[in-house]
């Protein structure tokens, strides 16, 4: 499972990204919505 991640703190965006790391999941991260949109319109 592929996850994406729109988060605009850099903190809680490193926080969630490494708890689901560590769960073996796949994670994109963006920090704004304009980049999160791009990567979900590649990755679909």
């Amino acid at each position: 499972m592929k996850i994406l991640i729109i988060e605009d703190d850099p903190d809680l965006n490193t926080n969630i990204k490494e708890a689901l790391l560590s769960e073996s999941y796949s994670v994109e991260t963006a920090f704004d919505d304009q980049i999160g949109m791009k990567l979900l319109k590649k990755n679909i």
